[in-house]
């Protein structure tokens, strides 16, 4: 009588920790198992076939880790704010990122060149990005992401001299 799946059985038996403890693995990797995030080595199989085969479904867990696989989204990592945004690539993940059109990266490479000599980073263009959104100005133009940062710093510089 194979028909409950493991996620069935853990509530059945009371507790994730008596589960664990049953089967002989660590909380963590059966509750891992039960959302699908993590699919057991072939010993871990074996062990799990010898202790609930005849109970669990164990089929059912690749089936979960296989859905979790083709369904969930891995958001692109955020470029770190320390990078420095020098060439067309970084920008144009920066523009990705913050879900803008890249036609506004159409006279990208005169200010890149700029911004490569006075060392923008990712943050400022994100700071930028969000200070013209909240202008309601068009935080995808390149001129005025530039004006922005300069303005920023000309402010930061203003307040130090204070």
């Amino acid at each position: 009588m194979v028909d409950i799946s493991l996620q069935e059985w853990v509530k059945k038996i009371g507790s994730l920790r008596a589960a664990a403890e049953i089967l002989g693995i660590p909380i963590s990797t059966l509750g891992a198992y039960c959302r699908g995030a993590r699919y057991p080595h072939p010993l871990i199989m074996r062990q799990l076939k010898q202790r609930i085969g005849d109970i669990v479904d164990l089929d059912r867990i690749s089936e979960s880790w296989a859905a979790q696989r083709t369904t969930r989204r891995h958001p692109s990592r955020l470029m770190r704010g320390n990078v420095l945004i020098n060439n067309l690539d970084k920008l144009t993940r920066l523009y990705e990122e913050a879900g803008l059109s890249r036609s506004g990266l159409h006279n990208a490479s005169h200010f890149l060149e700029r911004w490569n000599t006075t060392n923008v980073t990712a943050k400022e263009v994100r700071t930028a990005i969000s200070y013209l959104r909240a202008e309601k100005k068009d935080p995808a133009s390149v001129r005025l992401i530039h004006e922005s940062i300069g303005a920023a710093r000309r402010k930061c510089l203003g307040e130090l001299a204070k």
